[in-house]
């Protein structure tokens, strides 16, 4: 959430209408997100770990990368036409759902082939109370330093899961 919201920001900035910003936004690493998952089916069964792992160091990439270098991009292609300003939004975004569609249905996979199905339940709970929380979070954050510090924090948070999980 701290990802997706900060980005958003910067795109109602970018477009310059919140609702058109928000519609492509939604689209874009939702639709990613959902090409992810299905590219997530084929990565074979003793490299689900490593794809996990894997996912989140380049999801902290992209997203410091976008910090730094979105702010300048946009500067510099902001006279465009809106359609190609859409355009290049969607083309940016998608890579990042993407890459966000791996680590939950694989972690699926990983508690299933494990003999954990138990927990799948309390995975899709975790993701989904996760989910409410880190919107409230962001906001609180984006208040106190800002949507770049609220997106660095996005880099920070994926980075350490990438640590925890060892590649």
């Amino acid at each position: 959430m701290l990802t997706e919201v900060s980005l958003i920001q910067r795109l109602v900035l970018f477009l310059g209408q919140p609702v058109l910003s928000m519609a492509v936004f939604l689209f874009s690493p939702l639709g990613g997100a959902g090409l992810g998952s299905l590219r997530s089916n084929r990565v074979a069964r003793e490299e689900i770990h490593r794809w996990i792992a894997k996912a989140f160091l380049l999801v902290a990439v992209l997203a410091l990368c976008y910090t730094f270098l979105l702010p300048v991009l946009f500067d510099q292609i902001l006279e465009l036409d809106l359609a190609i300003r859409l355009l290049i939004t969607v083309l940016l975004v998608t890579p990042l759902g993407f890459l966000m569609g791996f680590p939950f249905p694989l972690g699926i996979r990983l508690l299933k082939e494990t003999g954990n199905e138990r927990q799948i339940p309390w995975m899709r709970g975790v993701n989904g109370v996760s989910s409410v929380l880190g919107s409230g979070i962001t906001v609180v954050a984006a208040l106190t330093i800002g949507f770049t510090g609220a997106l660095l924090i996005a880099v920070g948070c994926y980075f350490t899961i990438f640590v925890i999980l060892g590649f």
